[in-house]
């Protein structure tokens, strides 16, 4: 009788399960809205966006609806290599925006996007090099990994306060872009979010930035003008290497390491402060600046530094 009893118990288990496990399928299965172009699936009682039928070209309105629901998703490389597109508008309700959704579409010139988006994937506009400008929404934390990498039209990019973290080559060869200005709620600035942005000319660093990671803005040859803030406390390994048109530098106290080739290849640097904090500097972190005389603290490191790489110095001005 027990035996019986366990045998109807588990049937009865597994029938909820089998239950459980079809409606997560029907959940998770792509659809066909009733205009016969969009393919989508249901998450959390909104429509994300798979893909299409039709190639979109021209001006894109991406839909608000389909089918009753409302369109709170884009998918991953759902607009990828489209060719034809040279606008979209994204609609209010949209949340999230996945990896490669408009990867290399190159005829893209503009994108609106909606303050209800928050999470914008990696490589997401990588190598739409017609892209000329984007409104990020301002509830968006997150630029990710080479999310505008190879968008060699780019101008201009408004990042809101808000936004924590720049991923890795985030702007990767973006090299018409001429103005950047990094709001305090920056804390992190991945490797190469900058690398190679040929017309930035200026910059200025958010206060709660405390490290300058690898490569960040090497190669930027444009690049006059750069305020770092108090907080930063290591300036990482070729941060700011090869950027010919830096003139001078100011490091602020706080800073205790210089990464190696931090500032090499500087050609046109003539004079770098660096405060008695510093503690450390790479060995080769101003090879190739031939015109530089650092300016340090009498008694410091970074005036034992000068003497034993033979770079010229002056004690800095009381």
């Amino acid at each position: 009788m027990r035996g019986k009893f366990l045998i109807g118990k588990m049937i009865g288990i597994l029938a909820v399960l089998l239950v459980l496990f079809m409606a997560v399928g029907v959940a998770d299965e792509e659809r066909m809205d009733a205009s016969g172009q969009w393919k989508y699936v249901l998450e959390d009682g909104g429509a994300k966006i798979t893909g299409y039928v039709e190639e979109p070209s021209g001006e894109l309105v991406i839909p608000g609806e389909l089918d009753g629901y409302p369109v709170t998703g884009i998918g991953k490389e759902v607009f990828s290599l489209c060719q034809g597109l040279i606008s979209v508008t994204i609609p209010e309700g949209v949340t999230s925006i996945g990896n490669d959704a408009f990867f290399n579409s190159r005829d893209l010139t503009s994108v609106t996007i909606p303050n209800s988006v928050t999470y914008i994937g990696d490589s997401v506009f990588m190598f739409c090099r017609g892209l000329v400008s984007v409104i990020i929404s301002d509830n968006v934390t997150h630029i990710g990994d080479l999310m505008f990498g190879g968008c060699s039209r780019l101008t201009s990019v408004t990042i809101p306060e808000g936004v924590t973290s720049i991923g890795d080559r985030a702007f990767d060869t973006c090299m018409s872009l001429t103005v950047v200005t990094i709001p305090d709620s920056v804390t992190s600035i991945g490797e190469r979010a900058f690398y190679q942005c040929d017309g930035l000319t200026s910059v200025t660093i958010s206060n709660n930035v405390t490290s300058i990671g690898e490569r960040v803005f090497s190669k930027c040859d444009g690049l006059t003008v750069v305020t770092i803030p108090d907080g930063v406390t290591d300036i990482g390994e070729s941060a700011f290497a090869n950027c010919t048109g830096l003139t001078g530098m100011i490091i602020p106290d706080g800073v205790t390491c210089i990464g190696d080739l931090a500032f090499s290849g500087c050609e046109s640097l003539t004079v770098v402060t660096i405060p008695e904090s510093v503690t450390s500097i790479g060995g080769n972190a101003f090879d190739g600046c031939e015109k530089l005389t650092l300016s340090v603290t009498e008694g410091s490191y970074a005036e034992q530094y000068a003497k034993e790489n033979e770079i010229p110095y002056e004690y800095v001005a009381e």
